[in-house]
């Protein structure tokens, strides 16, 4: 007996089955484990992968329906439904780091291989060639996924999202040795219209040197603190005084008389609660940075405005995308469309409406409730009521003429015969 017990222990343990007997602390764990791995690969579909939408929401009712579960202190069912969510997981990650990521970064390198190697430019070859290593990291962490043991579906999650991490950065990579492979010229176009984008969002840093070339950009290159101060307190009284006349009379907003005229373009940001100091800082910084972009220094520039520009790398590749895009979409080999997809999805950020949040309205329930003898029945089929026939149609009357005679020919027949009282007087007589 005893041996046949250790056996039977040795086969439920080879045999991976998942223990039910689950607590509130562990499953507490898994449904937060659970919750991250969703979210990240939320990210992924949303961005890149559409065709995954149908089995996304699978795996994300599961995860609903555990944490209904756990609501409702049943551990046991709320396991279930997480180890079951994560095993649907796998062939998902399976197929997003294949095919949106290894595949597409192989592709995006490979485009810009020549580039690069033709420029001769040293820090560019480097990039790439981190972008490469990467890329066979990344497709090693998916081997070590693959291999390991098959129902470990939460370590072989924890592997593929390593791999789609580390695909991401040799995506970062190979933007970056794209940029360091451009000619002066360009690089110095992609800096002028990040300080743009920069301009747009508000940020004062730089204005004064934007759309300016030539003379006027050495002009501004020597004016002193003192003269900027005066120039900079009579633009922001005029400021303050356009705003005085255009606020409407008695709070009531005026209405222009011609619809058709031109938009008026924005003026350049003025600084809020900004220091005298601060200002005059701020004003050595950026005549530091206008010589360094001009020399061709960028390093340097870079230093100076990783300080005013918050996000300065991703904002930088976004600037070498979108102007790429229009001077040398021709000669480039890129979909610039997808880069800039895969560029934001670099960093972990959304291009359109999550779709994990979109399923926030088709999620149900899914009740798990055991039958038992006597009760009612809640199956959606429909029940099928007697109709009683029609006395017009001679089919349906035979039919049931014939099963009324089948019903009289098979009832069974009373034992007790009542007999006539009149034959039994004369068999008496």
């Amino acid at each position: 007996m005893r041996r046949f017990c250790l056996s039977f222990i040795a086969l439920f343990i080879i045999s991976g089955i998942p223990s039910v007997a689950a607590d509130q602390t562990s499953v507490e764990r898994m449904l937060k484990e659970n919750k991250e791995y969703l979210e990240f690969l939320d990210t992924c579909v949303t961005n890149l992968g559409e065709k995954e939408g149908d089995p996304f929401f699978d795996v994300c009712e599961m995860q609903f329906n555990a944490d209904v579960s756990f609501l409702q202190s049943d551990y046991s069912r709320a396991f279930k439904y997480i180890y079951g969510s994560q095993k649907k997981q796998v062939p998902l990650y399976v197929d997003v780091l294949s095919r949106y990521y290894l595949e597409e970064s192989k592709g995006i390198l490979d485009k810009i291989a020549p580039n690069v190697i033709k420029s001769k430019n040293a820090p560019a070859r480097l990039y790439l060639t981190l972008g490469y290593r990467d890329r066979a990291m990344s497709s090693n962490y998916q081997m070590v996924a693959d291999a390991s043991h098959p129902r470990l579906y939460s370590d072989k999650l924890f592997k593929y999202q390593e791999a789609v991490k580390i695909a991401r950065r040799s995506m970062r990579y190979a933007y970056l040795s794209l940029f360091e492979s451009r000619d002066i010229e360009t690089k110095k176009y992609i800096y002028s219209h990040l300080l743009e984008m920069e301009r747009e969002e508000g940020n004062v840093f730089y204005n004064r040197f934007l759309n300016k070339t030539g003379e006027p950009f050495n002009e501004e290159l020597v004016i002193p603190f003192n003269d900027y101060e005066v120039r900079f307190q009579k633009e922001l009284g005029e400021r303050k005084s356009k705003q005085t006349d255009t606020s409407p009379a008695n709070g009531k907003k005026e209405k222009t008389a011609d619809k058709t005229e031109k938009a008026i373009p924005k003026e350049p940001p003025m600084p809020v609660f900004e220091k005298k100091v601060e200002r005059e800082v701020r004003f050595r910084q950026e005549r530091r940075v206008a010589e360094y972009i001009r020399n061709a220094e960028f390093g340097k520039a870079d230093d100076i405005i990783l300080k005013y520009v918050e996000d300065f790398n991703f904002k930088l590749i976004q600037a070498m995308l979108e102007v790429l895009a229009v001077k040398e979409k021709e000669t480039l080999s890129i979909d610039f469309k997808r880069a800039m997809i895969h560029h934001a999805d670099n960093y972990g950020r959304l291009t359109k409406p999550s779709m994990y949040d979109s399923f926030a309205s088709k999620l149900k329930v899914r009740d798990d409730i055991s039958r038992k003898k006597g009760t009612a029945d809640l199956s959606d089929k429909k029940q099928e009521k007697d109709s009683p026939t029609d006395p017009t149609d001679p089919a349906k009357t035979k039919d049931a003429a014939k099963s009324q005679d089948r019903a009289k020919d098979t009832a069974p027949k009373d034992k007790t015969e009542t007999k006539d009282p009149a034959k039994k007087s004369s068999d008496g007589k």
